[in-house]
């Protein structure tokens, strides 16, 4: 079978991408049995969050919903991330296979990471774009003294 594979930089396989299933609109990728993946979503304020933040079997992405906590974004501490360009998918997470389908466009991008979480982080926001810094004002304005009492303190507001 005709597939692209992700290699870490001591030549592991980390990731393989079938080729066959992306022309057909579909990502298929291979890894490890046993790689802790994570992503793909959040929770919602009311939603329990007993499952935790491993992720298995079926997941929806829903990146194009407003205040949807999740994005079409799965990674592992194996040291890889897989990021496809969809507002929404469904994503079946096999022990050693993932699956991606119901995309939002037939012409899709699938981006492939490799490195430690903060390295395949930092690729995530360089191709999302970084978040940028709040205003100054927005942090609120604290005023705070070392070793003051309560009663100076009461005295002073």
């Amino acid at each position: 079978a005709d597939t692209l594979e992700l290699q870490d930089a001591r030549h592991h396989s980390l990731l393989s991408l079938d080729l066959a299933a992306l022309a057909q609109g579909r990502v298929v990728l291979t890894h490890a049995p046993g790689d802790a993946l994570y992503g793909i979503h959040g929770y919602d304020k009311d939603q329990s969050v007993a499952a935790g933040l491993l992720r298995s079997g079926a997941q929806v992405a829903k990146a194009g919903e407003q205040g949807y906590a999740g994005a079409p974004f799965v990674w592992s501490t194996a040291g890889y991330g897989v990021l496809v360009d969809s507002d929404g998918a469904h994503y079946a997470l096999h022990d050693g296979r993932i699956d991606i389908d119901h995309l939002s466009k037939p012409a899709l991008d699938v981006y492939l990471m490799a490195g430690d979480p903060p390295r395949l982080f930092g690729e995530l926001a360089d191709l999302s774009g970084h978040a940028p810094l709040f205003p100054k004002w927005a942090s609120g304005f604290i005023n705070s003294q070392w070793g003051i009492d309560e009663q100076e303190f009461r005295a002073i507001v």
